[in-house]
């Protein structure tokens, strides 16, 4: 913003944030007998769309492709305590460029 005490004429510039969202889930944890957690992703400003993807057959997403910003669920099965589970988010925005987050999940 600028201005001109003299005549004041006000100059002002409106920016937008077009930084990426990073979604700051270090981890969850489920007990040995499993269960499911609920996450928010955050698709990055510029829109596109995710994939989810599990490490293990047994985790059940209630959603593995978002286009729009979502909550998802994540459900493991039972495992032995300090089991890590993981699903792998994999961005695309609408210019193209990709990137990667990983939510863990911890049996405790």
């Amino acid at each position: 913003m600028k201005s001109n005490l003299t005549t004041g004429e006000v100059d002002f510039s409106l920016y937008l944030d077009f930084r990426p969202m990073i979604n700051k889930v270090p981890f969850y944890n489920v007990p040995t007998s499993g269960g499911s957690v609920v996450t928010a992703i955050n698709l990055p400003n510029g829109g596109g769309s995710a994939l989810l993807t599990p490490s293990d057959a047994g985790i059940v997403l209630s959603q593995t492709t978002l286009t729009s910003s979502s909550n998802v669920t994540i459900t493991t099965p039972a495992a032995s305590a300090r089991t890590v589970f993981s699903v792998t988010v994999s961005y695309v925005n609408t210019n193209g460029v990709k990137s990667e987050e990983i939510i863990y999940i911890v049996v405790q």
